[in-house]
C-alpha cells in the first residue's frame, strides 16, 4: 500500500504540491492566531508596566499581603492559627499556582505599641520590634554587627533573653540611640512606674538597605522607630509560643512581570481573588498590577476576537481551495478508481491510499506551519497600514503550546476536507462511473434545498440582530466584545458572499441559455459551441465559478474593511483633537477684593476695590461685620500674536471652551457646553469630515461672521428643550456677572472636538462677541502646521520662543502612536495577509482547473480538430469559454464584494463602545486595491490563455482519437 501510495504521489506530483501549499497555508494561518496575540499582549503589557514603573516609582510586580493577628474578629490564638493556615496555602498552593518567577520574597512579623526607656536617659520613645526573614542578605552593616540568634547560654546568664537589635541608618540618625546602649521595654498600655516591663534590649548594629534589590521594592511600612532582631530568634520566642504581643504578619512577593505568560493571566487574577476572599476579615492584599492585568486580559480577548473575525474568511477560502483541488485530483483519477474497484479492490483499500496521502501532506504542513506562522506574525508587526509595511523593530514573538495545538487542529481539518470527495468517489464502480457520464445531470442538492437563499437569509438575520443589539450597547456604552456576541455576526459576511455566489451559479446558466436561444442561428461556430457548453454548466465548472466569486468577493470585502477601519481610527483622532496642534498656556491670575456699597439716594450698587482682608487683625485689610466683600479673579492673558509668527505655523486661532453654561429663553432653561471661536480663523484650521454636517462647515461659519450674535446648538438641545431657529437666548456662567445675548441660527449634530454622545448638549458662539460682552478667561490655541513642519521642529520653535505650555495635543504624534499600536498592526497585517492569500489561492486554483479541464477534454478537442475546426478556432472557443465563465465570475465577485462591504463593514464597529465611535464608520475603498485585484485577475486570464495556447499547439488529433478508441 505504501509503495502504491508513493507512486500515486509521484504521478500526481503537481496536484499534491498544490494541496501541500493549501495545507501549509491552512496550518500557518491558524497557528498565527495564538502566536501573534500572545506576542502582542506581552509587548503591550511590558510596555505599559515599564511606563507605570516610571510614572509611579513602584515596581508593578509587587504582591503584598498583611494579616492582623490581634484582630477584633478573632481571638489571639485563632489569629495565629489563621495566619499559619494562610502561610501554608500561600507556599503550597496559591503562589505555585500563579506560575510566575519570583525575584524576591519576604515574611515579616511585627510587635507594635511598645515604649523603650534608655537606662541612661529619663524619657521614653515608642518603638516596634520586627522579625524579617532573610533581611541580612539584603543589607549592608555599616556599623556594629547583625543581631545574634542567641543571647546568653542559660537562664542563669544575666544576658539571657536580652533582645539584640539593629536599626536602619535613617532611624539611627534620627534618634539618640548609640550602639551598646541598653533599654528597658514596656508595653504601651502599662504606665512607666509599674514594674511590668516587657523585656530588655541592646543596640548592636546599624544597616543600610540595598534599595536596588527587589527585596526592597515594597516598603516595609515602619511607622515608628524600628528594632530589627534576628528572625529565627523572633520566631522561637514570639511566634512558636504564640505571644500575645505579635500584632501582624505580612508576606511580600516580587514577581518578574516580564515572564508572565498571557495564558496565565486568568489564573493569576483568579488566585489573587481567592486569596483576598480568604483574608478579607483579617487582612489586606495589594497587588500593584492587578488592574493592569485585568484590563489587558480583556484587551487580549478583544484582539483574539478581532483576529478570528478577520481570519475566518481566509480559512473558508482555504477550505474551498483544498476541497476543489482534492476533488479535481480524484475526479481526474475516477477511471483509475473504477478500474481498481472492478479488479477486486475494496473501498477501504482505495480510501486508504488517499488517507495516507492526506496524512503525509498534513504531517509536512504541521512541521512547517508553526515556524511559518511565527515568521508571518513578525511580518504582521511591521504593518503600517493595509498593504503597507515599514522597517521598524518587530514585536517579540515565540511559539507556544497553543500554536502547535492550533496547528494540529488545522492538520486534522485538512485531512477531513481532503477525504470528503475521496469517500464519495470510492463508492463508485466502473458501471456507475460510465452511467454518470452518460446520464443527464440533475440539479445539485444545494439548488434543490435552496441553500443560497438560506445563507443569504441567515446573513441578513445576523445583520438585523447586530443592529438590534447595538441599541443595548448604546445604552450601556460598552463595546461588542464586553457582551455576548452572536457567532453569526462573525460569519455573516462570509455567509452572504457564499450565498450570493451560489445564487450566481443558479442564475448564470439561465442567462447563458437565454443568450444562446436569442442568436443560435447567427452565432459563429466558436461562440455557438461555447454557449452550448456553458449552458450545461455543471461539475467542476460550477465549483470554479463559485471559487472565483467567493475569493474575489472576500478580497474586495477585506480591502474595504481595512481601508474603512484605518480611516475610522485616524478620523477619530483628528476629530477628537480638532486641529494639528491644540495647546493651553499657563495664565497668571490674582484674586481681587471689592466692597459692595448701596447708594442711599439712587439705590444703585457700586463696588470699591479694597486690599485683601487679613484673617488675624490688621487695619487696612480688615472688614466690618456688616460689610459685603465680593471677590473677582483677574487673569492675565499671555500674548497670542507669538503663535501667528511662530516658525512652521500656518494658521493659529483662539478657542474658548466652558463645560457648563446656563441658557435661558422665556420659560426654557438648559445647561450645555460652550465653544467660542473666531469664525474666519476656525474654518482654516479645524478638521471636520464633510459628511458629518448637511452643509460644509464654512457655510455655518459664514453665518456667524455675518451676524456676530449667531450661535449654533446641538440637535439634542432642539429635541429635548424645544429650541427653534430664531430664538433669542441669554447665556451666562459662573464667575461672570454679565450675560451673552445671542440668536439661534441653526442646529448641528457634530462639531470639531465635541463628542455628541458623551456631550450631547453644546453650543457654538463667536469668541469676539464673548470677549466684548464678558470677561476674558483662559482659552486654548488651535494651530495648523505647514505641510513640511514636523512635530519636533514645532516643539523646538516653542522652546526657542520661551512659550510656557500647560497642556498640548498633537494629532501627528497621536497618529504615530496609533500606527504603532499592536492591535492595529495585527488588524492591518491580517487583512493584508487575507488579501494576498486570496489572490494567490485564486490564481493557483484557476490554473489547476483549466489545466485539468483541458486534459480531460482532449478527446473532444481532437474530434473538433478532425471535423475541420482550426487551431485558431479551437483557441477562440476556449477563450470565449474562459471569458464567459471566469470573467463573469470575477465580475460577479467584485459586485458581491462591494455589496457585502456596504452591508457588513459597519458591523466592525461593535469592537468599540458607542462613545468611541465618533465619527462613525465611512465605507471607504482605495482604487489601488481594486487595481491590484484587476492586475491579478487579468494576469490569471492571460496566463490561462497562454497555457491553453501551449497545450493546443501540442495537440495531435490522430493520437487523441486513437487514445479515445483505446
Amino acid at each position: 500500500m505504501l509503495l502504491f501510495t508513493l507512486k500515486k504521489i509521484i504521478r500526481n506530483k503537481w496536484m499534491v504540491s498544490c494541496l501541500l501549499i493549501g495545507a501549509i497555508a491552512f496550518v500557518t494561518i491558524l497557528s498565527v492566531i495564538p502566536t501573534y496575540s500572545n506576542g502582542v499582549y506581552r509587548h503591550m503589557l511590558l510596555r505599559d508596566m515599564e511606563s507605570q514603573q516610571i510614572r509611579t516609582g513602584q515596581y508593578p510586580g509587587n504582591w503584598f499581603m498583611s494579616i492582623l493577628i490581634r484582630s477584633s474578629a478573632f481571638e489571639h490564638a485563632e489569629g495565629f492559627q489563621h495566619a499559619r493556615e494562610v502561610e501554608h496555602l500561600l507556599q503550597n498552593r496559591y503562589i505555585p499556582n500563579m506560575d510566575v518567577p519570583i525575584l524576591a520574597s519576604r515574611k515579616h512579623y511585627s510587635l507594635d505599641r511598645f515604649f523603650f526607656y534608655p537606662r541612661t536617659m529619663n524619657r521614653r520613645q515608642m518603638v516596634s520590634i520586627h522579625g524579617i526573614e532573610n533581611i541580612w542578605n539584603h543589607v549592608d552593616i555599616i556599623e556594629g554587627r547583625q543581631p545574634s540568634a542567641v543571647r546568653g547560654h542559660s537562664s542563669d546568664d544575666p544576658t539571657y533573653g536580652v533582645l539584640e537589635f539593629a536599626m536602619s541608618r535613617t532611624d539611627y540618625l534620627q534618634s539618640d540611640i548609640r550602639l551598646g546602649q541598653e533599654f528597658d521595654i514596656f508595653t504601651y498600655s502599662l504606665p512607666a512606674d509599674i514594674d511590668r516591663q516587657f523585656g530588655q534590649a541592646v543596640a548592636v548594629g546599624v544597616f543600610e538597605p540595598r534599595f536596588e534589590e527587589p527585596f526592597w521594592f515594597s516598603d516595609l511600612g515602619f511607622a515608628s522607630t524600628t528594632f530589627v532582631v534576628d528572625y529565627d530568634y523572633f520566631v522561637e520566642r514570639f511566634v512558636e509560643t504564640e505571644s500575645s504581643f505579635v500584632s501582624s504578619v505580612s508576606f511580600f512577593y516580587c514577581f518578574d512581570y516580564s515572564e508572565i505568560r498571557p495564558e496565565n493571566i486568568s489564573n493569576i487574577l483568579d488566585t489573587t481573588r481567592r486569596v483576598r476572599s480568604h483574608i478579607q476579615a483579617t487582612g489586606t492584599l495589594n497587588f500593584q498590577m492587578e488592574n493592569t492585568l485585568r484590563v489587558y486580559n480583556e484587551r487580549r480577548a478583544t484582539l483574539e476576537f478581532m483576529l478570528w473575525i478577520l481570519i475566518i474568511p481566509i480559512l473558508i477560502i482555504l477550505v474551498f481551495y483544498i476541497y476543489m483541488v482534492s476533488k479535481l485530483m480524484i475526479s481526474h483519477e475516477s477511471n483509475e478508481i473504477a478500474v481498481l474497484k472492478s479488479r477486486g479492490a475494496r473501498n477501504t483499500q482505495v480510501f486508504s491510499s488517499y488517507a495516507l496521502i492526506s496524512v503525509f501532506i498534513a504531517a509536512v504542513a504541521f512541521a512547517t506551519g508553526p515556524p511559518l506562522g511565527l515568521l508571518i506574525g513578525r511580518v504582521l508587526g511591521l504593518s503600517n497600514g493595509f498593504m503597507e509595511f515599514v522597517a521598524r523593530r518587530g514585536i517579540p514573538l515565540e511559539l507556544s503550546k497553543y500554536a502547535f495545538l492550533y496547528a494540529a487542529l488545522a492538520a486534522v481539518l485538512f485531512i477531513i476536507v481532503m477525504l470528503i470527495p475521496a469517500l464519495k468517489a470510492t463508492r463508485d464502480t466502473i458501471v456507475k462511473s460510465k452511467q454518470k457520464k452518460s446520464r443527464r445531470v440533475s440539479a445539485p442538492l444545494w439548488q434543490k434545498l435552496w441553500v443560497d437563499v438560506v445563507l443569504i437569509a441567515v446573513s441578513l438575520y445576523a445583520l438585523f440582530m447586530y443592529y438590534s443589539s447595538a441599541e443595548v450597547r448604546a445604552i450601556a456604552d460598552v463595546a461588542g466584545t464586553d457582551v455576548p456576541v452572536d457567532p453569526l455576526v462573525l460569519l455573516a459576511s462570509s455567509l452572504f458572499v457564499l450565498g450570493a455566489g451560489l445564487a450566481f451559479l443558479r442564475i448564470f446558466p439561465l442567462i447563458v441559455k437565454f443568450i444562446y436561444h436569442i442568436g443560435k442561428n447567427i452565432w459563429p461556430p466558436t461562440l455557438y459551441s461555447t454557449l452550448l457548453s456553458i449552458s450545461r454548466f455543471k461539475g467542476s465548472s460550477q465549483f470554479l465559478a463559485l471559487f472565483l466569486v467567493f475569493n474575489i468577493g472576500l478580497g474586495v470585502f477585506s480591502a474595504t474593511a481595512a481601508r474603512t477601519l484605518n480611516l475610522f481610527l485616524e478620523d477619530r483622532i483628528r476629530y477628537d483633537i480638532g486641529a494639528d496642534i491644540v495647546l493651553t498656556q499657563n495664565w497668571s491670575s490674582e484674586i481681587l477684593f471689592y466692597r459692595a456699597e448701596v447708594d442711599t439716594e439712587s439705590g444703585e450698587l457700586s463696588y470699591h476695590r479694597i486690599p485683601p482682608p487679613m484673617h488675624e487683625g490688621g487695619s487696612a485689610g480688615g472688614t466690618a461685620d456688616n460689610e459685603i466683600i465680593v471677590t473677582r479673579t483677574r487673569t492675565s492673558e499671555p500674548p497670542f500674536d507669538v503663535f501667528q509668527n511662530l516658525e512652521g505655523v500656518e494658521y493659529a486661532t483662539r478657542v474658548f471652551t466652558r463645560t457648563e453654561v446656563r441658557i435661558t429663553e422665556g420659560q426654557r432653561n438648559a445647561t450645555a457646553a460652550l465653544m467660542g471661536i473666531v469664525p474666519h480663523e476656525f474654518g482654516r484650521i479645524a478638521w471636520l469630515r464633510s459628511d458629518l454636517l448637511p452643509a460644509h462647515m464654512n457655510e455655518y461659519l459664514n453665518l456667524m461672521t455675518a451676524d456676530p450674535s449667531a450661535i449654533f446648538m446641538s440637535t439634542a438641545m432642539r429635541d429635548e428643550f424645544g429650541f427653534r431657529v430664531g430664538d433669542r437666548v441669554r447665556i451666562g456662567w459662573r464667575d461672570q456677572s454679565g450675560n451673552l445675548d445671542s440668536t439661534v441660527y441653526g442646529f448641528v449634530d457634530h462639531w470639531p472636538s465635541i463628542n455628541p454622545i458623551t456631550q450631547p448638549h453644546f453650543i457654538v458662539a463667536n469668541l469676539n462677541t464673548i470677549h466684548r460682552q464678558m470677561r476674558i478667561e483662559p482659552y486654548a490655541v488651535w494651530i495648523n502646521l505647514e505641510d513640511t513642519t514636523t512635530s519636533y521642529e514645532f516643539y523646538t520653535a516653542l522652546n526657542d520662543a520661551e512659550i510656557r505650555v500647560a497642556t498640548i495635543s498633537d494629532t501627528n504624534q497621536e497618529l504615530v502612536i496609533l500606527k504603532n499600536d499592536p492591535m492595529l498592526q495585527g488588524m492591518n497585517g491580517t487583512l493584508t495577509l487575507s488579501f494576498l492569500i486570496t489572490l494567490a489561492i485564486t490564481f493557483i486554483g484557476f490554473l489547476i482547473y483549466w489545466i485539468l479541464s483541458i486534459r480531460s477534454r482532449l478527446l473532444q478537442f481532437g474530434i473538433l480538430r478532425a471535423m475541420g475546426l482550426s487551431r485558431t478556432g479551437l483557441l477562440t472557443t476556449l477563450a470565449w469559454e474562459q471569458l464567459l465563465v471566469s470573467g463573469t465570475a470575477i465580475a460577479a465577485g467584485f459586485g458581491v464584494g462591494a455589496l457585502a462591504s456596504y452591508l457588513f463593514v459597519p458591523t466592525l464597529q461593535f469592537m468599540y463602545a458607542p462613545s468611541e465611535q465618533m465619527p462613525a464608520f465611512l465605507i471607504t475603498s482605495d482604487i489601488n486595491d481594486y487595481f491590484a485585484l484587476f492586475i491579478a485577475v487579468g494576469g490569471m486570464l492571460i496566463v490561462g490563455l497562454l497555457i491553453l495556447t501551449m497545450m493546443l499547439r501540442k495537440l495531435k488529433p490522430d493520437q487523441v482519437l486513437k487514445l479515445g478508441e483505446d
